[in-house]
């Protein structure tokens, strides 16, 4: 499967590619590079149950991990990707401080 040629995923959705500069400090680092799926997925959310908040951690794919994404959004994380020249992709996650937005209750249909 052929990955696209960069990364332009962020949280809440809007369109980032992460630019060289200062590396963050991070909390751990999750090299699923060359593992076969769903392996990558599960080391990544093995590694987030055990990520402090505010600490960020460092994923290492060799295609753009799509589906987690919205597992990330859905649970409160920051996260920013980025192909890197090498030709795989960092995935930089952050626990966030605050707890996820609530979900919408669902809508009544009149029944007590």
């Amino acid at each position: 499967m052929d990955c696209p040629p960069k990364c332009n995923h962020s949280a809440y959705g809007r369109a980032t590619v992460t630019t060289s500069g200062r590396e963050p400090e991070y909390h751990s680092v999750v090299d699923g590079r060359g593992l076969e799926p769903p392996e990558p997925l599960t080391r990544v959310l093995e590694g987030l149950d055990r990520l402090p908040s505010g600490e960020r951690m460092l994923f290492l794919i060799h295609c753009e991990p799509r589906p987690l994404f919205r597992v990330l959004k859905q649970n409160g994380y920051d996260y920013r990707c980025e192909h890197v020249p090498e030709g795989f992709f960092r995935v930089s996650i952050r626990k966030s401080n605050e707890p996820p937005a609530a979900t919408p209750p669902a809508l009544s249909n009149g029944d007590p």
